[in-house]
């Protein structure tokens, strides 16, 4: 069954995520839809001094209506080395320290100003580090009939990449009916992830942080192993 995935590309995700990517044959990065304000966009949270801390780069303004395209982050020199100096305080102790912060001081010094560009950048870098072979694509670079909303164009990317499944985090549950996606042959799934523990510093464990947390305390191969622990849900049309 060929799965496909689709997501705005975020900052730096949680590893559920990830998740998605690593359970499916082929992922769609959806960057020509409007930006989403407040949301994990251009933020997420990690760990300094066992505290739950928001990391965050600021957006340039813009119409309200602009999409992640035409987003742009404001890349001045001392927005990246606050948002570098954040990760080395929080992180330097980790076990996996100096082999993760190389891929994201790298992958953050080079990446493009627009928001699309800076995200998808910077995720494909920790694919590359993780050795995740899923091919991924921007939706602004597949041809589809245009004026496309909702689950409609979500369908027109999954036929565009000849999905016959198309894969959800469970918070669009609501959004779908597996009924419309029977009709075009397709599958619509969940994907429930299981936020496994693993050894962060300090008493108990905090779920749902950035992905850089997970990274730094696991080695890629604990994490390829973190990333199939989810359960695939088909929804009966």
């Amino acid at each position: 069954m060929r799965r496909i995935a689709i997501m705005q590309p975020y900052f730096f995700p949680y590893i559920g995520y990830f998740m998605l990517i690593a359970n499916s044959d082929a992922f769609i990065f959806n960057d020509d839809v409007q930006y989403i304000k407040g949301g994990w966009s251009n933020r997420n949270d990690i760990l300094i001094d066992q505290r739950r801390t928001r990391i965050t780069l600021p957006v340039a303004k813009s119409s309200s209506s602009a999409t992640y395209l035409e987003k742009s982050y404001v890349l001045a020199p001392s927005q990246i080395t606050k948002l570098l100096n954040m990760i080395r305080q929080a992180y330097r102790k980790a076990a996996y320290f100096e082999q993760v912060f190389e891929v994201i001081e790298n992958s953050v010094r080079s990446a493009p100003a627009s928001v699309a560009g800076f995200n998808m950048h910077t995720l494909r870098a920790i694919f590359d580090y993780l050795d995740l072979d899923t091919p991924t694509f921007a939706s602004s670079t597949i041809a589809r009939r245009e004026g496309l909303s909702g689950e409609d164009r979500v369908i027109a990317l999954c036929r565009s990449l000849g999905a016959e499944a198309y894969l959800n985090p469970p918070g669009g549950q609501h959004l779908y009916n597996a009924k419309n996606f029977a009709e075009h042959d397709m599958a619509l799934q969940f994907c429930h992830p299981n936020l496994t523990d693993y050894p962060q510093p300090g008493e108990g464990f905090e779920k749902g942080l950035s992905i850089i947390d997970a990274l730094m305390h696991n080695s890629p191969e604990r994490m390829r192993a973190m990333l199939q622990d989810c359960r695939i849900e088909t929804v009966s049309s």
